[in-house]
């Protein structure tokens, strides 16, 4: 799940398993939400997650 509100992050939180909170915030990330600042970041963290290799994918 990738949104830029923690407030939605927050109402989906133990029903998701992967929560990525977007962009830049204004309040402290807790660390049970990965942050990823860019999209990037963001294609980084969930291909790092997927299983094999990065050229297996």
């Amino acid at each position: 799940m990738i949104d830029d509100r923690l407030e939605v992050h927050r109402g989906l939180r133990g029903l998701v398993s992967h929560l990525y909170l977007f962009g830049v915030q204004s309040e402290p990330v807790p660390s049970w939400v990965d942050h990823v600042p860019t999209w990037s970041d963001t294609e980084f963290a969930i291909t790092a997650m997927l299983p094999g290799e990065p050229g297996e994918r």
